[in-house]
């Protein structure tokens, strides 16, 4: 397999942390991000990212924001 680009790499990072792709695929994006300190960095936010992003999803509103939203959803239906 030809070496990687960076574009080629990042349009590929999420299925790598998804684990989605196949083995050899995944020693070549290895031998990249061991030289390529940008496309490391990248990977490191990306992995930061997804894992605030399942943090979030996980924690329940509170509760006060949720009367909240209820509150103003049933004043706009009511002025529809």
């Amino acid at each position: 397999m030809k070496a990687l680009r960076c574009k080629q790499l990042v349009k590929r990072l999420s299925d790598y942390i998804d684990g989605t792709l196949d083995d050899s695929f995944c020693d070549h994006l290895d031998r990249h991000l061991k030289d390529c300190a940008p496309c490391e960095a990248f990977l490191r936010n990306l992995r930061r990212t997804v894992s605030v992003f399942h943090l979030q999803a996980q924690t329940a509103p509170a509760r006060t924001l949720r009367e909240r939203l209820r509150a103003k959803l049933r004043a706009r239906k009511k002025y529809k």
